[in-house]
């Protein structure tokens, strides 16, 4: 398949999934115990989706380069940081009701996702590098050895993309 195609493809496919996408301003003051809790619930599948999408971000970014990555991170982390401090409302709501175990439990998928986070920024990384390695390496012409392939002279990248924050 056409690169250019397939990125097209792909980005129709995140306009639409962000389009079922919505973390409304939610009033919690008033609501029951069980309303926030489903809330955090309707929170982290929302989340799930950001993750989605930035997996999505990294397949058109191994194609269409880092400026583009760069971008798509960027709306990302606008996205995990309004999922991000609406799940802390929660908590603080339930803390200011005296309930703090159930904050507890938040507070260890916030801990949890913030892990979740990294990891998935390392891979992201580890994909970019492992992109620009195979472009590094060139086949060397003067011998038909399988093992005469030796690196470039381009220089590698130092700078890696940031991760969004959880």
């Amino acid at each position: 398949m056409d690169p250019a195609a397939a990125i097209e493809i792909l980005a129709k496919h995140v306009k639409a999934k962000e389009a079922n996408r919505t973390v409304e301003n939610v009033e919690l003051e008033g609501r029951t115990v069980r309303e926030v809790a489903a809330r955090v619930e309707h929170l982290q599948r929302v989340r799930v989706d950001v993750y989605a999408d930035w997996d999505s971000v990294l397949e058109r970014g191994l194609v269409a380069g880092e400026a583009y990555y760069a971008n798509g991170c960027r709306r990302v982390t606008g996205d995990f940081d309004i999922v991000s401090r609406a799940i802390n409302a929660a908590e603080a709501e339930l803390r200011g009701r005296g309930l703090g175990v159930a904050g507890d439990c938040v507070r260890a998928l916030q801990l949890a996702e913030e892990r979740k986070l990294h990891l998935t920024a390392a891979r992201h990384l580890a994909a970019f590098r492992q992109g620009e390695d195979q472009a590094i390496i060139t086949p060397n012409d003067d011998d038909d050895d399988d093992e005469s392939w030796r690196p470039s002279t381009r220089p590698s990248r130092t700078s890696a993309p940031k991760p969004p924050p959880p």
